[in-house]
């Protein structure tokens, strides 16, 4: 079982000069995606696992410690970053990956 550690940078989204965005789900909703994983694929080699719950893009970053944070991500984003994945990502939201590349 995966272990889900809030990070504090996206629980405040921004404030105090630091980088992140706010997530929109509770610990208890992000960890129970972490562990879905007919809605959580982990990127081949990489050590990112990217989820989808509600039509929304996560993605869950190995943060060193034993666990996983979390983020909001864009189709973009995972085209850019996460090919290894974008197919089914796209597949999960009932999309083709031309319009998952254009979701800002």
């Amino acid at each position: 079982m995966r272990k889900y550690n809030p990070n504090p940078k996206h629980e405040t989204g921004g404030s105090l000069g630091r980088k992140g965005t706010k997530l929109d789900l509770s610990d208890a909703q992000a960890a129970q995606l972490l562990n879905d994983s007919s809605h959580c694929l982990q990127v081949p080699g990489k050590k990112q696992l990217v989820g989808v719950r509600s039509g929304k893009i996560y993605v869950f970053q190995d943060d060193g410690a034993g666990g996983y944070h979390a983020y909001r991500a864009s189709g973009n984003e995972v085209c850019k970053k996460y090919a290894g994945v974008q197919a089914k990502i796209a597949e999960m939201l009932g999309i083709d990956v031309k319009r998952l590349s254009r979701l800002r």
